[in-house]
């Protein structure tokens, strides 16, 4: 496995556990379809969230995890997301397109950012 889909692994189990530690139930992990992926779906008072998980092994304030989400990856989110409910159908009064970012991945004290997507 190369390097960067090591980090990305351990990035989305981090993710998960600050999820779940702030009250999101784990839908689904790694949803994929033809072109698209979502990293984790999760459900947090009856919202949906949609989220794209971005890690860096690095903590530089400089860099920004968010430049590398692009208007086509958003694009295919929803196109994912749209599949995802219509093979698991659930009850949710707000979806929301979100993003987590950690840096520092594999470090004792790594960065997380989540942006709710509620803005």
């Amino acid at each position: 496995m190369k390097r960067s889909n090591i980090i990305g692994a351990m990035g989305e189990e981090k993710a998960a556990a600050f999820l779940a530690a702030d009250g999101h139930e784990i839908l689904c992990r790694n949803f994929r379809v033809p072109g698209a992926e979502i990293d984790l779906i999760t459900m947090k008072n009856k919202i949906l969230y949609i989220i794209e998980v971005k890690a860096s092994r690095t903590k530089d304030e400089d860099y920004e995890l968010l430049e590398r989400v692009d208007s086509r990856k958003i694009m295919r989110m929803k196109k994912a997301a749209g599949r995802y409910l219509s093979e698991h159908p659930v009850y949710y009064t707000e979806m929301r397109m979100s993003f987590l970012t950690i840096q520092g991945v594999g470090r004792p004290s790594p960065l997380i950012q989540f942006i709710d997507g509620s803005e």
